[in-house]
């Protein structure tokens, strides 16, 4: 059964000792970086082949691409479509209980009142909540995985917020609470993209510039030079240079 963020946070481990190893990783690496963790040969098929979907080998695994089907429209790819790991994931879901909203709003009532002993009920409950919003926003350019831990953490700290406050909510509060941290997710991802094309963009424009002022004078420029021809400040053109060199 699955337990809040754990397997999530596994397959983040796994995909960064692979990406330090040339996007490569033994079967026998991977299944001592699961631990305790219980898979049937089945599931750790769908890890391997989540893994080759994010452009990671599995040394002795041959992955098969699902074949493309006829093209359809934009609104019901997001439906239709769910990667190997949401497949998985929503498989071990089904354990989990399922709280109706009148359960959840009951315990709630608990919660404001400090009772804990529907806690983990409750977050349980809340799960499949999560996966329901991230349905919503598949396809932004954020992995499915990191979306559902986002949403997971939302709803464990508000629930932990909510008995150390004693404040009174309800269902619909949790919902806005996950659907927030599951958005912000997505808008700091994009944010972080367009700023780094932006400094690819500008280290472009300052190799350009410096080449043809060399062609031009004779000898390399200096950043002061730089600074004159491109319009990007001296200081900036300096941290951009020294990005370049650690990349």
């Amino acid at each position: 059964m699955i337990e809040q963020g754990k397997f999530l946070e596994m397959l983040k481990e796994i995909m960064e000792v692979a990406k330090v190893q040339e996007n490569r990783i033994s079967k026998d690496k991977l299944a001592k970086l699961l631990g305790d963790v219980e898979l049937s040969e089945q599931q750790f098929e769908a890890v391997y082949a989540y893994l080759a979907e994010n452009k990671i080998e599995v040394e002795g695994f041959v992955y098969v691409p699902p074949r493309k089907e006829i093209e359809v429209p934009e609104e019901e790819k997001a439906t239709e479509e769910d990667s190997v790991f949401l497949k998985m994931y929503k498989e071990e879901l089904q354990e989990v209980e399922h709280l109706s909203k009148e359960e959840k709003e009951l315990f709630l009532q608990e919660l404001s009142k400090g009772e804990d002993r529907n806690q983990k009920r409750l977050i349980n409950g809340f799960l499949h909540d999560v996966i329901t919003i991230v349905q919503k926003y598949k396809n932004k350019g954020v992995r499915v995985e990191d979306l559902i831990q986002e949403g997971n953490m939302a709803a464990v700290m508000a629930i932990d917020r909510l008995l150390e406050s004693g404040e009174a909510v309800d269902e619909a509060y949790m919902l806005t609470v996950i659907e927030d941290a599951i958005v912000t997710a997505i808008d700091e991802e994009t944010s972080q993209e367009s700023e780094e094309d932006t400094i690819v963009a500008k280290a472009n424009l300052i190799r350009e510039a410096a080449k043809h002022l060399e062609e031009d004078m004779g000898r390399a420029p200096s950043v002061k030079e730089l600074e004159d021809y491109t319009k990007i400040s001296e200081e900036e053109i300096r941290d951009i240079l020294n990005l370049s060199k650690e990349k």
